[in-house]
């Protein structure tokens, strides 16, 4: 937290892996999901109160009478709840039959009782949708690259296509009047994949935004004591989901150049060779290698918003060709079982949230393995293929979990302090040592990096976790195949700290204009 007439910034203990957070309409408080939780702080105090349950968060707002209307995960309704703490009620219905997975980052408007959220998944944009309290029955009332966010005295403020417009607003008729205005001064971008978007706006006439958010990533090796060994010279830009070949030869990692496009990319870790394996529109996102490492899998996003499962020949020769026929945003490839029989993907579904299913490699059938109440992700096969390493909040907490594989008979909790969800918070799912000996995690704070030891003899059993040693806090994600040494991905390493940038009476230069 930073005062505007300060140079000063002050971390807010007890607020360590936040995400989305949002203010008290009296500035007393800030709301925040830290999984799987929805919590607030005291500016005060630093006092900290966990509200609900929330596995994990996309977006909230809070109005004067003491609700918070949230996002509580990846995909589904809003819902609502007491600031002070209860059970949480469901205000919104996905649409499914007209595709609709997920709706997130909702912010009241002015009567404290009708809210706008952004509609996920896009086709060729997002939508912003206005719906009450009262009526949850929504309306669209405007398409953009990115959430919309309301400003007084009543405009929207809204990305398309890397442009931040202004476009005034009814409040009565809840209806966008006129034609958007660009701005001179843009945010730092959008995240059109799930919604969001870089900016905020007071009551005062003030914005505020990142500049030159977009960071690029360097690939680094580490040993077993958190040294520093080595470099991977990547090419320029963002980096996540890193995958070693069982060779150890190769890696597969998921590039982003911009901040609406992510491609596959394999290097020759031996030459030092990036190629570029994807070309198809969209996302194209979490490479796994096959277990003789001649395809890679991916997920990729269609125009229509919907994420499929795709194999290409890790060579880039030939054309990707598509494995599943899925509907909705978020399918995406977790491992592949030893004997090639098995792949393993988490799914983002509507009444039971994040499962595991998997696709069977010979037939092309998909059969969910875990797909209960609650969330379930990761999903690493042993190196003998038969246990799946993977989290679940069934506990309350996020934490990871071994089950027997490829029938889900036999489960033993593994972590003792909490393990990072690898899709939200990082880009790193459990990974076992090539020898199966060991399972190497990050736990809850996602950058201690921690290692059960396992026996397989006369049953399996897991040994206390121990920690190796803290990832940089900027990292993008771990692999490793051995435990010994771990390839890990750091992000912004020498560079330019961001600039944030305070905008002043945006609305007369708007008239001027």
């Amino acid at each position: 937290m930073r005062r505007l007439d300060s140079l000063e910034s002050k971390p807010l203990p007890g607020t360590e892996g936040p995400l989305t957070p949002f203010w008290s309409p009296d500035s007393r408080f800030v709301g925040f999901f830290s999984e799987p939780h929805l919590k607030k702080i005291a500016v005060a105090d630093h006092s900290v109160q966990i509200i609900c349950n929330a596995a994990s968060g996309r977006g909230g707002t809070w109005n004067k009478d003491g609700i918070i209307l949230f996002c509580p995960a990846s995909g589904g309704p809003l819902f609502q709840v007491a600031a002070s703490g209860g059970k949480a009620r469901q205000v919104t219905e996905v649409d499914t039959t007209a595709g609709e997975t997920a709706q997130r980052f909702p912010q009241f408007l002015p009567d404290g009782k009708t809210f706008i959220y952004v509609s996920l998944p896009r086709t060729e944009y997002l939508k912003t949708k206005v719906a009450s309290l009262e009526n949850p029955e929504p309306k669209t009332i405007l398409t953009a690259s990115s959430a919309a966010v309301f400003a007084d005295p009543g405009y929207l403020l809204f990305d398309r296509d890397g442009t931040l417009f202004a476009q005034k607003f009814n409040l009565k008729k809840l209806e966008v009047e006129g034609d958007p205005v660009s701005l001179p001064d843009r945010p730092g971008g959008y995240r059109e994949y799930n919604g969001s978007t870089e900016l905020s706006a007071s009551k005062n006439g003030r914005l505020f935004f990142p500049q030159n958010e977009f960071k690029t990533t360097q690939g680094f090796w580490f040993d077993r004591k958190g040294t520093r060994v080595g470099r991977v010279p990547l090419q320029q830009g963002n980096h996540f989901f890193p995958k070693l070949s069982r060779d150890g030869n190769r890696l597969a990692i998921e590039r982003r150049e911009g901040r609406s496009s992510a491609e596959i990319w394999v290097m020759d870790l031996q030459r030092e060779i990036m190629t570029r394996l994807t070309f198809e529109r969209g996302f194209n996102q979490i490479p796994v290698w096959s277990p003789d490492g001649s395809v890679i899998i991916f997920s990729s996003s269609d125009d229509k918003g919907n994420a499929n499962i795709y194999k290409k020949n890790s060579s880039g020769a030939g054309t990707a060709e598509r494995l599943t026929d899925f509907t909705g945003l978020f399918n995406d490839p977790r491992d592949w079982s030893p004997d090639g029989e098995f792949i393993v993907i988490r799914r983002l579904l509507k009444d039971t949230g994040e499962d595991i299913y998997l696709v069977l490699t010979k037939t092309g059938e998909v059969k969910p393995f875990l797909n209960s109440r609650f969330n379930e992700t990761g999903g690493t096969v042993s190196p003998d293929g038969k246990w799946l390493a993977y989290q679940s909040d069934e506990s309350g907490s996020q934490e990871l979990y071994v089950q027997s594989f490829p029938e889900p008979t036999a489960k033993i909790r593994v972590s003792t302090d909490g393990a990072a969800n690898p899709f939200v918070a990082v880009s790193s799912p459990p990974v076992w040592a090539k020898n199966g000996r060991e399972l190497i995690y990050l736990s809850g704070d996602t950058y201690t990096l921690k290692s059960a030891p396992i026996e397989y003899a006369p049953t399996l059993r897991i040994g206390t976790p121990k920690t190796l040693f803290q990832l940089p806090r900027n990292h993008n994600g771990f692999t490793t195949l051995d435990g010994e040494k771990f390839l890990i991905m750091v992000q912004g390493e020498g560079e330019i700290t961001p600039n944030l940038t305070v905008v002043f009476n945006w609305i007369e230069e708007l008239k001027e204009r």
